[in-house]
């Protein structure tokens, strides 16, 4: 799987596109989808736009919803590569 970073609001809050969750659990969308609204998050489940987003706070929510799976691990690499490259600018800026 190639890392692609998500896309970044005004206020620099990372947004994850559909298409990148079902890249990273090889799911198809509509699967993604149900996962997604299983989560509690609000989303059309009969909708086909791979690259819809969701913000950040979205991600968490479905993260911490299978955090306990295998599903949960994969989408845990996207949260600490986010993070990693957040850090990486902080740092970078500092200097």
């Amino acid at each position: 799987m190639k890392s692609t970073p998500s896309e970044f609001n005004s206020s620099n809050i990372p947004r994850y596109s559909i298409a990148q969750i079902m890249e990273l659990l090889d799911l198809e969308e509509p699967a993604v989808r149900k996962m997604i609204r299983k989560a509690g998050i609000s989303i059309e489940t009969r909708k086909s736009d791979p690259g819809e987003r969701i913000p950040y706070e979205d991600f968490r929510k479905l993260w911490l919803s299978v955090a306990n799976r295998y599903e949960g691990k994969l989408l845990a690499k996207m949260l600490i590569e986010e993070h990693e490259n957040w850090y990486s600018k902080l740092i970078r800026k500092g200097r």
